[in-house]
């Protein structure tokens, strides 16, 4: 009697199955998704919002364009909750000093100047310049002034860079400083017109300011 009730309980459980698995059938109708119930015929239209279909079409392409040999994707490797991204660590005083960063002003740029930048980068990793101190000293009876300024500068593993250092937001002539020129007075009996006097003491600009990289990040 057990037997025959498992028996039974068994045909059952096997044509419950096979009625809901094999009931309905998803077919494309006039470019749409229709469930299709086999039994009665009846048809349903499975909605799809444009941005989703959008969305599974461009992840389904670059699935199959980026196929590597490895047999992943980078699709794949975008939604992979192990993907990470590029980590950064900060370079020590010791290693920002192989960077061998110096600077300079162009005065052919404009009417200011422009403040330009070199920098070599020894390491085999890249290496993003993130910020520079700019200090001026007292002046002029004006108090002296420091200043960081954020940086986004790439330089590339094992190259040599140069570039403009278009964050820093003062006129280039704040970083000099008027002073007398040493050049020697005349007296009167030097003076060959006999005008007699002391000329008029010559100014000359010099370069005061300094700007030093403070932070530096490098790839690991």
């Amino acid at each position: 009697m057990k037997l025959f009730i498992t028996f039974v309980l068994g045909v059952l459980t096997g044509a419950s199955l096979l009625w809901f698995g094999f009931r309905k059938d998803v077919v494309t109708l006039n470019n749409r998704l229709v469930v299709v119930d086999r039994f009665s015929g009846k048809a349903d239209r499975i909605f799809v919002s444009c941005l989703e279909a959008e969305q599974l079409e461009r992840a389904e392409t670059r699935r199959i364009e980026d196929l590597d040999k490895n047999g992943t994707t980078n699709a794949e490797a975008e939604t992979s909750p192990t993907a990470k991204a590029p980590e950064w660590r900060e370079l020590t005083e010791s290693e920002i000093k192989q960077l061998e960063f110096d600077w300079h002003i162009n005065p052919h740029v404009n009417a200011t100047g422009v403040i330009e930048f070199a920098c070599h980068n020894p390491f085999e990793r890249q290496v993003r310049i993130e910020k520079v101190r700019v200090y001026i000293p007292s002046k002029e009876g004006h108090a002296a002034v420091t200043r960081d300024y954020a940086m986004q500068n790439m330089c590339p593993a094992l190259t040599d860079v140069d570039g403009r250092i278009s964050s820093i937001n003062m006129p280039s002539d704040q970083f000099y400083q008027l002073v007398d020129d040493p050049t020697p007075q005349r007296t009167s009996s030097e003076d060959p017109f006999g005008a007699g006097g002391s000329p008029a003491q010559k100014k000359s600009r010099k370069l005061v300011g300094t700007i030093t990289l403070v932070r530096a990040l490098i790839q690991n």
